[in-house]
C-alpha cells in the first residue's frame, strides 16, 4: 500500500505512518491466498481473525434464511482491514466474507491485533477511523435505497467504486477485475436485468466502457451527472 493510497485512506496526524511501517508490523502475520469465491470467514464461523488485504477485493455478506435472501454489507480492496467484529466477538452467525477476485489476506489472531492496538497508537487510530467509516457507508447506503431509484444506485456505486479501487489514466479511469452484472445488482441493492441495462446504456452513450475484465470510465463528470438524468 503506498503512502498516498494510506493518506487518502486515513486522514494525517502526528502518529501517523507510511504503509511501509504497516506491512513490516503485519508481516510475521500468515498471508493466506484465496481463490475467486472461495469464502474467507464462513457463515456461523466463530470470529478469531481480522484479515488485512494484500491483494485483491472482498466481499461482506448477512443471508436471511427465513426471506431466502443473501445481502451485501461492503467492498473492500487492497489496504483495508475486514472482519473488525472479531474484536468483540460480536460476528453474527448470518455473517460471511468472500473472495472477489484472487485475493491474498494477512491472517492476524484477534488477540495479538488487540495487542498491536495497544502498542501502536497509529494502528489504534486506524481502526477507529475505520469503523466510524463503515458505519458512515452503511448510513449513507440506508439512504439511497430509500431516496434514490434502481439507476440512481447502480450509477452512484460505480462511482464510489471508481473512488475505491480505480486508477486514472490520462483522462479516463480504470477499474480492473470488474465485477459482473450479479455482483453490482448485489452491491447496489437492484436486479442483474436493471444492471445490464443500464451499463449499455452508459456504454451507447460513452461514457463507459466495459468487459469481464475491466471497466473504463471515459468521461467521471459526464457520469456524476448521470446521477440527475436516472431520477
Amino acid at each position: 500500500m503506498s503512502h498516498s493510497s494510506l493518506a487518502h485512506a486515513f486522514p494525517p496526524s502526528s502518529t501517523s505512518t507510511t504503509g511501509d511501517n504497516l506491512n513490516e508490523l503485519l508481516e510475521n502475520f500468515p498471508l493466506k491466498n484465496f481463490k475467486k469465491g472461495a469464502s474467507i470467514v464462513k457463515e456461523g464461523q466463530t470470529p478469531k481473525h481480522i484479515y488485512y488485504i494484500q491483494s485483491g477485493k472482498v466481499l461482506t455478506l448477512t443471508s436471511y434464511p427465513n426471506s431466502e435472501k443473501v445481502l451485501a454489507n461492503g467492498l473492500f480492496v487492497k489496504g483495508e482491514f475486514v472482519n473488525f467484529q472479531a474484536l468483540t466477538n460480536s460476528q453474527p452467525d448470518n455473517h460471511s466474507v468472500k473472495a472477489l477476485s484472487k485475493v491474498s489476506v494477512r491472517q492476524i489472531p484477534t488477540i495479538a491485533f488487540l495487542s498491536l492496538m495497544r502498542q501502536h497508537q497509529f494502528l489504534n487510530q486506524m481502526v477507529i477511523h475505520n469503523i466510524v467509516r463503515q458505519l458512515d457507508q452503511k448510513t449513507t447506503h440506508c439512504h439511497q435505497t430509500v431516496l434514490y431509484n434502481s439507476n440512481q444506485r447502480i450509477v452512484q456505486f460505480l462511482l464510489d467504486y471508481v473512488s475505491k479501487a480505480g486508477e486514472r489514466v490520462g483522462y479516463e479511469w480504470v477499474v480492473r477485475d470488474f465485477l459482473t452484472q450479479a455482483q453490482i445488482a448485489l452491491l447496489s441493492n437492484t436486479g442483474r436485468q436493471t444492471v445490464s441495462t443500464l451499463l449499455n446504456d452508459l456504454r451507447r452513450e460513452n461514457i463507459i466502457h466495459f468487459t469481464r475484465k475491466y471497466m473504463v470510465v471515459r468521461d467521471l463528470d459526464l457520469l456524476k451527472a448521470y446521477l440527475l438524468k436516472a431520477q
